[in-house]
């Protein structure tokens, strides 16, 4: 590094760092922007403190991180571990999951859950510090585990209260066009009455369905059907289930997103007037009236072209009426068959092992699963 004249090694070591922490906060409070330099600032912040010899190498990136906490920028902390040569690094913080973690000075980065559970490193406390997860005891894994779990579960709350009240004020997120910020007028009060409650009931149950089906797949890894006729055969009976949901779904989202024109019963009526009196009789008869009491037509390019799209979906609702003999062939012959023999004598050879140990109640009350 080259010394400027007539200055001191370490008063000019010393000074460079005040420089280079300056230019850091000033970035970090949108005073001046350092983009195009923030891994030479990170470099030569570490080669100044290799030069004054104050600090052991190896710890030179946690000194560094340090600092940067102590001065609240969090900005790309992780960045440091990217840019820095590994001499400068301790190993258990290489293990940490700090190697390699892709961060930008410009953008708040979700922090990798390793470098959460370092506590020495932290943005949050822990109940247990945690060195390695390989070593450490179970019971603090799984109440640091907890502990993330909630806190998680409450970052999400709140982004989604940032994300309700940016939809509310027309504020644009990042990537989204002009028009996507204005909303959907809401005049009705909020009421959750009994098509409320059944809807989130269903929500539920879906959410419990995808739950199992993820559970079953893991299964299947461990206990493959026995021929590859037995896992065509399976394959194919999830298969024609697959369609049915999809279907479901696909019908549900025009209710779901208010930028729907119209649902695909009205849009079905809309492309049969298309096709007896054309594409401008068919926009004009699809009007709907405003809350304003005016009435807005179609555009005769959205009949036109939605004409083949919507054709599809009434030949999807017929073709699956044939598909789902096939489908429930699945629940009352095909899964029954493969775990009959292929996952339940593992199941019985489990209580044979635990058996003498656990009590009946510990395989669930009903006797039969």
């Amino acid at each position: 590094m080259e010394i400027l004249p007539g200055v001191g090694q370490r008063d000019y070591y010393v000074s460079k760092i005040n420089s280079i922490k300056q230019d850091i906060l000033d970035n970090e409070n949108g005073i001046k922007l350092v983009y195009s330099k923030k891994s030479e600032l990170i470099r030569g912040w570490a080669q100044c403190l290799e030069e004054l010899g104050d600090v052991q190498t190896d710890k030179i990136c946690s000194v560094i991180i340090d600092e940067l906490i102590k001065m609240d920028c969090k900005r790309g902390i992780a960045h440091v571990y990217t840019v820095l040569d590994y001499k400068y690094k301790q190993h258990d913080k290489a293990e940490a999951g700090l190697v390699g973690a892709e961060a930008r000075w410009d953008k708040e980065e979700p922090v990798p859950v390793d470098v959460l559970l370092n506590n020495s490193r932290s943005y949050v406390n822990l109940p247990n510090e945690v060195i390695s997860l390989n070593t450490a005891p179970p019971e603090d894994i799984q109440e640091n585990e907890e502990f993330l779990a909630r806190q998680i579960k409450e970052l999400k709350r709140r982004q989604q209260e940032y994300i309700d009240a940016m939809k509310n004020r027309h504020i644009a997120r990042q990537g989204q066009k002009e028009s996507d910020i204005i909303s959907t007028p809401q005049p009705y009060d909020i009421v959750h009455g009994h098509f409320y409650g059944e809807m989130v009931g269903l929500a539920d149950d879906l959410q419990d369905a995808s739950d199992t089906c993820r559970d079953i797949a893991k299964k299947i890894e461990r206990y493959p059907p026995e021929t590859e006729a037995q896992d065509q055969k399976l394959a194919d009976g999830i298969k024609s289930w697959r369609p049915l949901f999809q279907w479901f779904n696909d019908h549900l989202r025009p209710y779901a997103d208010l930028k729907f024109s119209l649902n695909y019963v009205d849009w079905f009526k809309a492309e049969l007037l298309n096709r007896d009196y054309g594409k401008h009789a068919a926009a004009v008869k699809s009007k709907v009236e405003t809350l304003s009491g005016q009435f807005r037509s179609m555009t005769r390019e959205q009949i036109g072209d939605k004409q083949v799209i919507i054709a599809d979906k009434a030949v999807q609702f017929k073709g699956l009426l044939d598909i789902a003999n096939k489908a429930f062939e699945l629940f009352q012959k095909n899964m029954p068959d493969w775990h009959r023999t292929r996952v339940a004598p593992s199941v019985f050879t489990r209580k044979e092992m635990v058996g003498p140990r656990l009590s009946e109640s510990a395989f669930g009350a009903d006797k039969s699963t």
